[in-house]
């Protein structure tokens, strides 16, 4: 299978590193597909979603293709991205970050999936003293068995909201959700087609993005400010500098002429 995460370079291991080629489609296609087969005795697993976020253990259960069976299935996809000219403004203040804004450095890019694993290392180093073998981009001493053990037993803290253990991940700036439509399903008993399974998805184009962007910036006050000098006072903004210039101009001749004045009584 093609790695087509964003990040699959950082989370992966070095197996992974050097692949390149994520699968690709035209925005003016009416519906993007692809299609897999696969052995009959293998049922397929699988997991939708943005290829700025990964898989994790707490993410949406997969779906099952069974055995002997074809299942075809479109997406919806609700996008959600940020102009920016809301970059100017704290993590805190805007409510989400960008995928360059790392919590910390250990990791240099941001997904919620990342903030969710980073938390699980942290509880995982705080608890057993080292982390799973399955977090290769993370620092520390890896877990051996007894690790492994200990890890075992707080397992159950890990299916649990981060926020439960004191940590938090802000929502990404840029956002990708795939709404799943009702799914075909065949089921082949007999003959050739009960000797593969076949899994299909689409992608249906958007024809509708949401983004953020800031209502009323710096621009927008300058404007209202004048708007409301020019109701009120039947000034401009432009008025207002010229009547800063004049009484610094004419500070500025006053403190000439004191000046010369001084200088000219000490010569006398």
């Amino acid at each position: 299978m093609v790695p087509n995460s964003t990040f699959t370079s950082i989370v992966s291991s070095d197996t992974w590193k050097n692949k390149r080629g994520n699968l690709k489609c035209h925005y003016l296609n009416g519906l993007c597909y692809a299609r897999y087969d696969s052995d009959p005795n293998r049922p397929i697993w699988y997991h939708i979603h943005s290829h700025l976020e990964i898989i994790h253990a707490t993410s949406e259960i997969p779906t099952l293709v069974k055995q002997s069976e074809e299942y075809e299935v479109n997406y919806k996809l609700a996008e959600t991205y940020s102009l920016n000219d809301i970059r100017y403004l704290t993590p805190q203040q805007r409510k989400c970050r960008f995928e360059d804004e790392p919590l910390t450095n250990d990791v240099p890019v941001y997904s919620n999936s990342i903030c969710t694993m980073e938390c699980r290392y942290r509880l995982a180093m705080e608890k057993c003293g080292c982390r799973p073998f399955f977090y290769p981009f993370l620092y520390g001493k890896i877990c051996n068995l007894d690790g492994l053990l200990c890890l075992a037993k707080i397992s159950y803290l890990f299916n649990n909201s981060t926020e439960t253990f004191g940590c938090s991940c802000p929502q990404p700036c840029n956002l990708m959700v795939y709404l799943k439509q009702v799914p075909k399903i065949t089921q082949w008993a007999q003959e050739f087609f009960d000797q593969r399974i076949t899994f299909r998805w689409g992608l249906l184009s958007p024809t509708t993005k949401y983004h953020r962007k800031i209502i009323f910036g710096f621009q927008e006050l300058i404007v209202s400010f004048g708007g409301a000098l020019s109701l009120f006072l039947g000034l401009s903004v432009i008025s207002c500098f010229e009547t800063v210039y004049l009484v610094s101009e004419s500070f500025y001749h006053s403190l000439q002429r004191r000046i010369a004045r001084k200088t000219n009584d000490v010569a006398a």
